[in-house]
């Protein structure tokens, strides 16, 4: 048997031409290996050629691509590691930082902060009548609770809000009629509570229910607070009220503590438990009250002092002579002619105008009082600068402008309020059926001799016209005291600065806070008036549009004469050399926080 020659082969195993070529083409066969294969003349080998061909170029262009993303997918990785790499050194920065942080943290912890000593001041009042801030009544009383109460939000030294000073860490005012407040983390009270969102709500609603509260008045409008979460605390108002952040540094922003309170029932008049810089130690009656620093308190490197020991029943003369001797660290309120001895005696003396009021308070339900004729003759019948020149040295400023004072941003120069006008006296006395004068008590603070010799000026200025006014001198707190329980128609004492002026004016004039039982009832015209007012000034948000509002109230209450005004007191403070301190517009003593230090 021959063996099959070459195509025999071929045929016997079905191989066609296409099939070798494709063959080829796979086996990566180049174009010299299929000159030798396609040897014939069939049409389909032209064709086939070009296919190969063309199959090679989609395969080089194939290779190229895959190079191509097999390099970008390199250069993606590098970038990708680079990446890692400044991740992991950011990471390592900050966990250096952090155990930085945590190192000056212990230490901070280890090594106290190294504070003054302990300063002694004085005040005037023998003693406070409450040392809670929603119930007690005294202007000296602000003067001890704003440094055991830290409050929602916090001033500056002109009576800026300032979030650095506030337990509220944030706020914001997202409508008229909503105030939202984030409260600081990790804040606890003086017994150990915590101070969140449900605290702040308690504090409120006691602040604004209480029948004894003096912050109802400043509360009133707030209508729900809720706790959204633990630090998050939201009040929906009744009506728009745009004095109420500044308001929250004042006594309606002094947290208390609901546990304290809780536990017993009168702590407030004698164990005051807040979260301020300093924590009570003791009160000895007509002696002092004593305060230490708080060593858990929230603000960083304060108190800068030890603590604060203040003597009562200390007067004028009385506090410079004890800054002379050393035995007080820092006074205010010195007598104004001594304000050059202080200075002569190498001491520190710093002051500020402000929007104090010397005045007098009347109940308009009980006569004369409720004639108001003869509230305007009396208006009428002072001299205002001369008491300020012959008792006061001219330090202060004549209140001829009502109730807002040239220290305030919403004073108006050209407002005309009351002067000495003998024509006008006579004219309203004579109108109130009195034109020969009458006659009424005042009650007055005997241990102050510079409102003693006021009174003493202004009891004869009225006698010109027939008007005998009878002085009672009376202990502190006794003689306002006595007044507010209506034991007697009016007393002369002063009017503290509030943080919003509206606030000041709404204590004396509105009706729905702690003067309303000595203000005319609801039928009566002019208060009428000033209840419209009080509501209007309320609500303005507005710069331009506060301004008018408060100015028709000021206008409102010059007309019902409900009170009389003297002067608007310059402030005042002396301090040993070695004591760093800024008078604060408030015209009180606010030694918390880090405002008073002692210099190295």
């Amino acid at each position: 048997m021959s063996t099959p020659n070459y195509w025999q082969r071929m045929r016997r195993n079905k191989m066609s031409r296409r099939s070798l070529l494709r063959a080829s083409a796979r086996a990566g066969v180049g174009a010299a290996g299929l000159a030798l294969v396609g040897c014939g003349d069939d049409d389909d080998d032209g064709q086939a050629v070009t296919q190969v061909q063309q199959q090679q170029q989609q395969q080089q262009q194939a290779m190229q691509q895959q190079a191509q993303e097999q390099q970008a997918e390199q250069q993606a990785m590098q970038q990708q590691a680079q990446e890692q790499q400044a991740e992991q050194q950011a990471m390592q920065q900050q966990a250096q930082q952090e155990q930085q942080q945590a190192a000056v943290a212990q230490a901070q912890q280890e090594e106290p902060i190294e504070r003054g000593r302990a300063i002694v001041t004085g005040i005037g009042s023998d003693n406070l009548f409450g040392l809670d801030p929603i119930t007690g009544t005294g202007g000296d009383e602000h003067q001890f609770v704003w440094m055991v109460y830290d409050t929602l939000v916090g001033v500056d030294a002109d009576l800026v809000p300032d979030q650095s000073r506030s337990l509220a860490e944030f706020w914001e005012i997202p409508d008229d009629l909503t105030f939202v407040f984030t409260i600081r983390p990790d804040v606890r009270f003086h017994d150990g509570a915590p101070l969140n969102a449900e605290a702040v709500k308690w504090h409120i609603e006691r602040a604004r229910d209480l029948d004894i509260s003096v912050a109802a008045q400043d509360t009133q409008l707030i209508g729900d607070v809720e706790s959204v979460d633990e630090l998050t605390s939201t009040w929906h108002m009744d009506e728009p009220f745009a004095p109420l952040l500044r308001m929250l540094s004042d006594r309606a922003g002094m947290l208390v503590s609901p546990k304290k309170v809780m536990e017993t029932d009168d702590f407030q008049n004698r164990e005051p438990t807040g979260a301020g810089a300093m924590v009570f130690v003791e009160e000895v009656e007509s002696d002092r009250l004593v305060v230490k620093a708080n060593e858990d308190y929230w603000m960083e490197n304060s108190p800068l002092i030890d603590g604060v020991t203040m003597r009562l029943g200390v007067q004028g003369d009385q506090k410079v002579n004890g800054l002379l001797a050393g035995d007080l660290d820092i006074i205010d309120g010195p007598d104004p002619s001594q304000l050059s001895v202080i200075e002569d005696a190498g001491l520190t003396l710093k002051g500020r105008p402000s929007n104090s009021l010397r005045r007098t308070w009347w109940n308009m339900n009980m006569e004369p009082w409720n004639n108001p004729h003869l509230r305007r003759a009396v208006n009428w019948a002072v001299n205002r600068p001369q008491i300020n020149d012959l008792v006061s040295n001219g330090i202060h400023t004549p209140a001829h402008f009502g109730l807002i004072g040239p220290a305030l941003g919403d004073h108006n120069p050209d407002f005309e309020g009351y002067s000495f006008n003998p024509d006008k006296v006579r004219e309203e006395l004579a109108l109130a059926g009195h034109p020969d004068g009458f006659e009424y008590e005042v009650n007055t603070n005997g241990s102050i001799p510079t409102w003693v010799e006021e009174d003493q000026l202004i009891s004869a200025q009225l006698s010109e016209f027939g008007i005998v006014r009878n002085l009672v001198p009376k202990p502190s707190p006794d003689y306002y005291r006595e007044f507010w329980d209506l034991q007697t128609n009016s007393h002369s004492s002063g009017m503290s600065m509030r943080p919003d002026v509206w606030q000041q004016m709404g204590f004396i004039i509105n009706a729905n806070g702690f003067s309303k039982h000595v203000l005319p009832g609801p039928d009566d015209p002019l208060r009428q008036r000033i209840d419209a007012a009080i509501l209007a000034a309320a609500a303005a948000f507005d710069p331009a549009e506060r301004a008018e509002a408060m100015n028709e109230l000021n206008a409102a209450y010059i007309d019902a004469a409900w009170g009389i005004e003297y002067y608007y007191s310059a402030y005042y403070v002396g301090m040993q050399p070695d004591i760093e301190y800024t008078p604060q517009a408030i015209a009180k003593f606010k030694l918390g926080q880090n405002n008073v230090q002692i210099l190295s």
